[in-house]
């Protein structure tokens, strides 16, 4: 075991040693049987030095081995008892006199035992400067050898090593040949001499091992002779036949020459160097024979194919082509047609020698994205499909549309196939039908918000109308006999909706002439804060009565604002009475007026406490008769109010704009241009809570009625006219909204249900279709009542499911009849 302060052992590689050992396997003469010459040569060595034993001894790894010996009959011996392997290190002859008497050999086997050495004399064998052996003589007696017997060791040594070297280059130059003529035969090619009569003096072993050759080659005649059909470069002239070329007397490479000997015409290609004497004078040719009958008739076959695909590519309306992306990342282009020319105005040889020629014909701007979707398309190998821009020489520009289908070499590169085509007239007519595509439905477009305006105004107006219709006819039928009480409620009810007609009136024209834009504002200084406060006090009495607290907050001074008054007014009751219909009873609406130093701009804010808007609804706020809708009521109003205020701050150069989330109130902002002088007032507060109004539902009869109606005065309306029907009219059952609806259709399953198609929550066709689902209310009969009149609308009501569609304002002697004809015991 190694002591840890001990260095690790290293072996240390003797190169010499190792070269010397290769060069004895090179020569291939170990373990090989005895040969005369080298047994003549230890036989003199013996009679020459008068020693009974002499030895040819070629050391290696382990071993010395006896390639001949005279004396002794073991053919080898150890390598650690040879007297050899201590000669090879001598450059000249060992010479050990008494063995016994030397302390590097005292102890051998070979001078204790047998044979009892104790003379030896060793001369090294050197060839190519490598010592590999001896040739030795050994005796058992003591003695030295004189001056001639050691001349004469030294001389047969040299032999003995001469001839081992001359048997190194026959096996090497043998090895060569053998080397050469298999090249020949894996190649398919012979080799051949000819003499100065071009007469076949030797041939290789592949000629016979062809199973087709070319022409009946045989010794001692001379070579076939042939038209020269590609004449090599490097000969001065073009000689016509293969004899020709011989009689120049040069060497010659890849001469191609058409055989006709044999059954068929076949090809070969000639190439050879000049046989010489050892005057220098030409005595023939050595050459090599390879048959290219097969790749001739390839690229004539290939020619043919370049020519067909030319002809046809010719016919196509557009450039055939093959890219190939490198592994390295470069592109190049193996084939292109001649289409090239006019499409991209190149040549095909200058696509072919610099792909980039062609990528510059790409618009700047669109290479980048031409260059990463042939990229993305190398990578997964998905079809590429491109339309771009080639600006030409010429200083025209085209659309050109590329299509190609990539594929992955064995070497890793990614070839296309692809097409090129013009497709400038393609785009334009493309270009001209989507501008008329567009007109299109620009025009489709109008004639729908056209039609949608319309119905949305008959229902506005057919709403109110309903009313004050519906109760004048209540007056009518009724005559004297009405209760004063009655007559009195009815006919606030008609100056109500005659108020609303005219609130809606007013709101149209004016949204006409903001439109239109007649309608002219005066913009000049205008202190906010007086016009909020006045506004405030005129709104406070809504306010209670809607159980709603208002509150102003103000900075300390706030400058002037280039505005219309009137305009200003009509902004701030527009959004201050949106704020007080959607805030819940016990809660707060405020009002911000903020003017940050140096700002531009002062800015008023009204925050409600309502339930607010869902963002699906914001971006058509500010569009006509839009109301803000929530919960199971739609409060009272034109719809007209946020689309007006919108259009008045856009004419006074200011914005307004909304910031809403469901459940937690909705504030809007207008941003105005300060005019720049103060006109600070005291700011104010107010108002005190009180309850809103309640709609309690009537049941008056066994029959059922379900009314679904959002609006309040035609509630009262209905129910008036279900008091006034019969004696025992149906129980009339009263739902606000969809939902409400669907739940006591469900509950109570009514003999008939009246459905207004323009409720808050949903549509009637949703509702209608939502009844006609459930096998408890699928029989049900619908009837639909709504201030709809368009024909559309009643025809999508009637394809659904109603059995009737009653437009408002309604008719009481209809209504009536159908009662009458529906509940004829209680008429």
């Amino acid at each position: 075991m190694l002591n840890a302060a001990e260095p690790a052992p290293h072996h240390v590689v003797d190169v010499a040693e190792l070269q010397r050992l290769s060069l004895l396997a090179q020569l291939g003469v170990l373990d090989t049987d005895p040969e005369p010459a080298f047994d003549a040569l230890t036989h003199a060595a013996a009679v020459l030095t008068d020693c009974p034993i002499a030895l040819i001894s070629l050391v290696d790894g382990e071993r010395q081995w006896f390639k001949a010996r005279v004396g002794m009959d073991a053919t080898q011996t150890p390598r650690e008892w040879s007297f050899c392997s201590v000669a090879i290190r001598s450059p000249d002859l060992l010479e050990v006199r008494d063995a016994k008497a030397d302390p590097r050999f005292a102890d051998n086997p070979l001078v204790t035992g047998t044979p009892g050495v104790r003379f030896y004399a060793g001369q090294p064998l050197t060839v190519d400067g490598v010592r590999i052996g001896t040739l030795c003589v050994i005796d058992t007696r003591a003695r030295e050898l004189d001056r001639r017997g050691r001349e004469a060791l030294q001389d047969l040594g040299v032999a003995a090593a001469a001839m081992l070297s001359e048997r190194r280059h026959r096996v090497a130059s043998s090895e060569q040949q053998q080397r050469l003529t298999e090249f020949a035969m894996v190649a398919g090619d012979w080799l051949w001499e000819t003499d100065t009569e071009h007469r076949i003096v030797w041939m290789s072993p592949a000629y016979a091992n062809r199973p087709v050759p070319p022409e009946p080659w045989v010794l001692g005649q001379q070579m076939a002779d042939g038209p020269v059909v590609d004449v090599p470069t490097t000969v001065p002239s073009a000689p016509a036949t293969l004899h020709g070329l011989f009689e120049q007397r040069l060497g010659f490479a890849r001469a191609l020459v058409r055989s006709d000997a044999g059954a068929t015409t076949r090809y070969l290609s000639h190439s050879a160097v000049c046989r010489l004497d050892s005057a220098g004078r030409w005595n023939g040719y050595r050459g090599i024979t390879h048959d290219m009958s097969e790749r001739v008739a390839a690229e004539q076959t290939h020619r043919q194919a370049a020519a067909l695909l030319a002809d046809l590519s010719a016919q196509v309306p557009g450039v055939i082509y093959q890219c190939r992306l490198e592994p390295n990342g470069s592109f190049n282009v193996p084939y292109v047609s001649e289409r090239i020319r006019a499409v991209c105005e190149l040549s095909v040889d200058e696509v072919k020698a610099d792909a980039k020629s062609a990528a510059q014909r790409c618009h700047p701007q669109d290479r980048e994205r031409v260059l990463s979707s042939m990229l993305l398309s190398a990578s997964n190998l998905a079809p590429w499909c491109e339309t771009f821009r080639a600006v030409l020489p010429s200083g025209g520009e085209r659309m050109l549309c590329g299509n190609a289908e990539p594929k992955r070499l064995d070497d890793g590169a990614v070839l296309w196939h692809g097409l090129l085509t013009d497709v400038t007239e393609q785009v334009k007519a493309a270009a001209q039908l989507q501008a008329l595509t567009l007109a299109q439905a620009g025009a489709e477009r109008a004639a729908q918000v056209r039609s949608e305006f319309m119905s949305r105004v008959s229902h506005e107006l057919r709403t109110p109308l309903n009313a004050i219709l519906g109760f004048a006819q209540l007056l009518r039928l009724n005559g004297v006999a009405q209760r004063a009480e009655d007559t009195l409620a009815w006919a606030a009810h008609i100056e109500t909706a005659g108020e609303h007609l005219l609130s809606l009136v007013n709101d149209m024209l004016d949204l006409s002439s903001l439109n239109a834009g007649r309608l002219k504002l005066q913009l000049e200084p205008v202190a906010v804060l007086p016009l909020v406060q006045h506004v405030l006090a005129l709104l406070a009495p809504v306010a209670r009565e809607a159980g709603v607290t208002l509150q102003m907050h103000a900075d300390a001074a706030l400058p002037t604002i280039l505005a219309d008054a009137r305009a200003v007014k009509q902004v701030l009751f527009n959004l201050l009475g949106n704020a007080i219909k959607f805030t819940r009873a016990a809660s707060v609406v405020s009002v911000h007026l903020r003017c940050a130093p140096q700002a531009k701009q002062l800015t008023l804010s009204v925050t409600d406490a309502g339930p607010g808007i869902d963002a699906a609804h914001l971006a058509s706020l500010f569009e006509p008769f839009k109301r803000l809708q929530s919960g199971s009521a739609a409060p009272a109003g034109t719809g007209l109010g946020l689309s007006i205020s919108h259009k008045l701050v856009a004419a006074m150069g200011g914005t307004i704009d909304v910031v809403s989330e469901p459940g937690r109130g909705t504030t809007f902002t207008v941003h105005w241009l300060v005019d720049g002088r103060p006109a600070t007032l005291p700011a104010a507060n107010g108002a005190e809570l009180g309850a809103p109004p309640v709609l309690a539902t009537r049941l008056l009869g066994a029959d059922t009625v379900l009314y679904i109606e959002d609006d309040a005065v035609n509630v009262i309306l209905m129910q008036a006219l279900f008091e006034t029907f019969a004696t025992q009219p149906p129980s009339l059952l009263i739902a606000t909204d969809g939902g409400d609806g669907l739940r006591q259709a469900m509950r109570h399953r009514p003999n008939l249900i009246m459905l207004d198609m323009n409720l808050p929550d949903m549509s009637g066709l949703t509702v209608l279709s939502r009844l006609r689902a459930d096998p408890r209310t699928a029989s049900i009969p619908v009837i639909a009542v709504s201030a709809d009149a368009l024909p559309e609308q009643v025809r999508l009501a009637r394809e659904a499911g109603c059995v009737d569609y009653w437009t408002k304002p309604v008719v009481f002697k209809r209504i009536g009849a159908e009662l009458a004809r529906r509940f004829p015991a209680a008429a």
